[in-house]
């Protein structure tokens, strides 16, 4: 039923604990964001260059805990 609501878990996971092992399934979120950063530029004129650079964010935004094939815990991002 979770993967028919969710879609396909960004990642899987097993935990094994002396319970037994559960099976988690995470829900990722990637952002990207810019940032400018310096760089020093050697050379005749030498000196600091600001530069662009594009990275991403991953956020993890729901987990899903299954036992024997049932979902036992749910855990939900909140802001």
């Amino acid at each position: 039923m979770v993967e028919m609501a969710k879609g396909h878990p960004s990642r899987r996971y097993s935990r094994y604990t002396s319970d037994g092992t559960l099976e988690i399934w995470s829900y990722v979120r990637t952002y990207p964001y810019t940032t400018s950063q310096p760089v020093y530029v050697g050379g005749r004129r030498g000196g600091t260059e600001w530069i662009n650079v594009t990275a991403t964010q991953e956020v993890e935004e729901l987990k899903v805990e299954f036992s024997e094939g049932k979902a036992v815990v749910i855990e939900e991002r909140k802001e």
